[in-house]
């Protein structure tokens, strides 16, 4: 019984030969086990199966990580609240109140942005502090126009939008008149329009 489990058949011509034996003493074949017998290529292969398994986990970390910073990229680019527009308002009105002191009048030209105006998608929008002030027209034309704007009503939906609070026309240059100008607006000026304001 002993002597039977301990031999085995040559794979070559099936002789029957012991296990330990290195050759077939029939044939000459090897007498190889099996290579799933072996436990070095077991080991081997096992490696690197878990090493696969390792690569991919950590390739999903990173395209995890990729997009929750995109995410988070994306909620924390927001647009100016209403809040933060006042408070730029306020920062503008306060250097334009410095200037003004330093330069009495403000001369306000038709597409020149000046020292007092910021560009738009349509037109230029100028900043002046609050005030009354004397206005002179002094365009090359006969006659000057130019808008104050309110921009900080909010509209049914609730968001900032500009209104028109009150046009203002001369008809004819050299002309001077006394003119508001309110907290939280800006001037839009038209027709090659340039005005001079002294308080």
């Amino acid at each position: 019984m002993s002597n039977k489990s301990n031999m085995t058949n040559c794979k070559n011509c099936n002789w029957q030969i012991a296990k330990v034996a290195k050759f077939c003493p029939k044939c000459g074949a090897k007498n190889k086990k099996p290579f799933y017998k072996h436990p070095i290529p077991i080991i081997f292969i096992y490696f690197i199966f878990m090493a696969f398994v390792g690569a991919m986990t950590d390739i999903e970390g990173i395209n995890s990580n990729i997009i929750n910073d995109s995410n988070t990229t994306e909620s924390t680019v927001q647009e100016p609240s209403s809040q933060e527009i006042s408070s730029n308002t306020t920062e503008n009105n306060t250097v334009l109140e410095e200037n003004i002191k330093e330069k009495e009048i403000i001369n306000l030209k038709f597409n020149d942005i000046g020292n007092y105006g910021k560009k738009d998608n349509y037109n230029i929008r100028y900043y002046i502090p609050s005030g009354k002030y004397n206005v002179t027209c002094n365009s090359e034309t006969s006659s000057g126009f130019f808008i104050i704007k309110n921009e900080k009503v909010k509209n049914s939906e609730g968001k900032l939008e500009d209104v028109i609070i009150e046009d203002i026309r001369f008809d004819d240059t050299n002309i001077t008149k006394e003119i508001e100008i309110p907290q939280d607006t800006h001037i839009v000026l038209f027709a090659s329009s340039d005005f001079n304001f002294k308080k």
